[in-house]
């Protein structure tokens, strides 16, 4: 059953939003007001023009499109935080492949920068970072790609890995 503009436009009217406001913002996302029918609702066309809508599920198409957008730009962030550390992975396997040992000149998350890779002779890598705490610390990783994590992820979000390069 249809919303009555009225009763929508007053809502948002109480928030100091106008109707003008309400229309244009309508206007602005593609769809087009058509006008109000029989009831006084008012009749929107989605931007598609197949469909006539009215003004709550104009404003709900509106919000998913909102919800949308922002879960696609946090996929292509995702993304591209996953090819950043890729990349510092296969670097660092490159670097401990031919010299044995590199540095990092990125800031780790909670290390000062140029944290220390060397390949141990079991083929694990060993980790080693100086803490803002004054105090070195050593943790040994099974792979380049788990080093990697280890020093670049935290729960707010990723720090750029950057490049290995020789020590």
């Amino acid at each position: 059953m249809p919303v009555k503009d009225t009763t929508i436009l007053r809502w948002l009217g109480e928030r100091g939003t106008s109707n003008e406001d309400v229309l244009q913002f309508i206007d602005e996302h593609g769809f087009t007001v058509l006008g109000k029918d029989e009831r006084h609702t008012w009749q929107i066309q989605t931007p598609s023009a197949n469909e006539t809508v009215n003004l709550k599920q104009a404003l709900q198409a509106i919000e998913r499109i909102r919800i949308d957008r922002v879960a696609y730009r946090a996929r292509v962030h995702e993304q591209k935080a996953k090819e950043s550390f890729e990349r510092s992975a296969a670097s660092l396997k490159e670097m401990l492949d031919l010299y044995g040992h590199t540095q990092n000149d990125a800031h780790a998350w909670g290390y000062s920068p140029y944290p220390r890779a060397k390949r141990l002779s079991d083929g694990t890598i060993e980790v080693t970072t100086y803490h803002f705490e004054s105090e070195w610390h050593t943790e040994v990783c099974q792979t380049e790609v788990e080093v990697v994590n280890y020093l670049y992820t935290d729960g707010d979000g990723y720090w750029d890995p950057g490049e290995w390069e020789k020590e």
